[in-house]
């Protein structure tokens, strides 16, 4: 359930958004803006391969991307229109596709996903890995919600320049930084 339902696009499955995923397009669109059919690959490919570890990582200018989003593409076997049938119906409907805004942007209705996955680790557990690929970031934003409202009931601040929450968010990155050179250092 916290994956999300599949939808297949020709021979792939585009899943619902996974943090991993919407980061990565919410940079890479940039790369395409006006070319829609880009826009759409770009789209597709980011919901395919969000459940990938390091699918993303080798691909952070123009030329990368282009060169393994229609790769990709042209192995699909679909038409353009059954692509955007397909991204329709994985997307909820309430969904945006900038998700995320870069930390240099005013928007502050876009969410912080670095803010989110160390909340998540922190209060629910798991690992920044299993927040950012291995769940919809639809179902980690309900996560965050549920511990809102329970934190809510047992009279805790939600004010989010309340020292509670801005301590318990730098806890939880600094955990996540202490396991990830403890890993790099030791090993798993």
């Amino acid at each position: 359930m916290a994956i999300g339902e599949p939808i297949p696009a020709g021979c792939a499955w585009l899943w619902p958004f996974t943090i991993a995923g919407a980061r990565w397009f919410s940079k890479t669109i940039k790369f395409f803006d006006g070319n829609t059919e880009m826009e759409s690959y770009a789209l597709a490919f980011a919901l395919c391969h969000g459940r990938s570890n390091g699918a993303f990582s080798f691909i952070n200018d123009y030329d990368n991307a282009k060169n393994a989003i229609l790769e990709w593409a042209n192995t699909l076997y679909c038409t353009s229109e059954e692509l955007a049938e397909a991204i329709c119906k994985v997307l909820p409907s309430n969904d945006t596709v900038e998700l995320e805004s870069d930390e240099d942007d005013e928007d502050s209705s876009s969410v912080n996903y670095d803010d989110l996955i160390a909340s998540l680790c922190l209060n629910v557990g798991e690992t920044p890995q299993f927040w950012a690929e291995s769940v919809s970031s639809d179902y980690a934003l309900k996560q965050l919600d549920m511990v809102r409202k329970q934190n809510l009931a047992d009279g805790k601040a939600q004010d989010p320049f309340d020292p509670y929450i801005i301590a318990t968010r730098n806890l939880g990155r600094a955990l996540i930084d202490i396991k990830q050179k403890a890993e790099a250092n030791y090993g798993e």
